[in-house]
C-alpha cells in the first residue's frame, strides 16, 4: 500500500552532508527501510510506501521535520534528525564476470580484455549470446529492482579451440528461430569461424548461401 504523506524529500549527489546511508535494493522506500535505518521506526507497517528509491549514485534524504511528521502520525515518541537512503551498488570485477560469460558460451574459455568499470545497481548480471559481436564486444545488463536493467559491457577473446570453431566444408547443425518456432537442419559450411562470428552456409534445398552465427563446434544459428 502507498503512504500518501506529503513531504518534501531532498535528493542530491554524493557530496558532503549526510555521512551514512541505508542501502536500498528495491525501487521503493518502505516502512521496512525506515525501520532498518532507525530502530525507532520498527513499529511502522513494513509495506508503507514512502516514495521511489534513488537512482544509483544519488542519495535521498528525509529531513527532521518530515520524520517528525511520520513519527507523530504513527504514535512514535521521537524521530531522528535525518535519514539517508541510497541504491545498493556494485563495480564489476573480472573474477565475477568470468564464470557468467563462460556459462553463457556453454563453458568455452573466455579471456576478458576489458569491461565497464562504472558503478551500477546491485543485481543479477545477464549476458546473452545475441549481445556478442564478432569483434568481441559484448553488451550485457545488470537486472535489478522491478525488472529494470542497467547496461554494462565487456571486451573478450574466446579461446581458439576445436570446440569453438566451425571449419569450411564441415557439416553443421543449423537452427533457425522465428518467434517461438525452431527449425533445425543439417547444412555445409562454406567458410570458417569461431563462436560469435558469422559464417557462410549453403542451403541444402536450393544451394543458395546464407549467413549464420557460430554457436559452437558444429552448430550455427539464424535469428529471424
Amino acid at each position: 500500500m502507498k503512504y500518501w504523506l506529503t513531504v518534501a524529500v531532498s535528493v542530491r549527489l554524493f557530496a558532503g552532508g549526510v555521512s551514512a546511508c541505508t542501502k536500498v535494493d528495491g525501487d521503493r522506500i518502505r516502512g521496512a527501510e525506515l525501520a532498518a535505518a532507525d530502530a525507532r521506526f520498527a513499529a511502522l507497517d513494513p509495506s508503507l510506501d514512502f516514495g521511489p528509491a534513488p537512482l544509483a549514485g544519488v542519495r535521498r534524504v528525509f529531513r527532521e521535520s518530515e520524520l517528525r511528521r511520520v513519527a507523530s502520525m504513527h504514535g512514535i515518541a521521537n524521530a531522528p534528525s535525518e535519514l539517508c537512503f541510497e541504491r545498493a551498488t556494485q563495480v564489476l570485477t573480472a573474477d565475477r564476470l568470468q564464470p557468467i560469460l563462460q556459462s553463457a558460451l556453454s563453458g568455452e574459455q573466455v579471456e576478458i580484455l576489458d569491461f565497464s568499470k562504472y558503478v551500477v545497481p546491485q543485481g543479477t548480471l545477464e549476458f546473452a549470446r545475441s549481445g556478442l559481436a564478432a569483434s568481441g564486444f559484448w553488451r550485457g545488463y545488470v537486472m535489478y529492482g522491478e525488472n529494470r536493467g542497467a547496461a554494462v559491457w565487456v571486451k573478450i577473446r574466446v579461446a581458439d579451440s576445436g570446440a569453438s570453431r566451425v571449419e569450411r566444408g564441415e557439416t553443421v547443425r543449423v537452427e533457425v528461430r522465428s518467434g517461438g518456432v525452431l527449425l533445425a537442419f543439417a547444412a555445409s559450411a562454406e567458410s570458417s569461424g569461431r563462436t560469435g562470428e558469422q559464417v557462410i552456409v549453403k542451403n541444402p534445398q536450393n544451394g543458395r548461401p546464407f549467413q549464420a552465427r557460430v554457436e559452437g563446434k558444429g552448430k550455427v544459428s539464424v535469428q529471424k
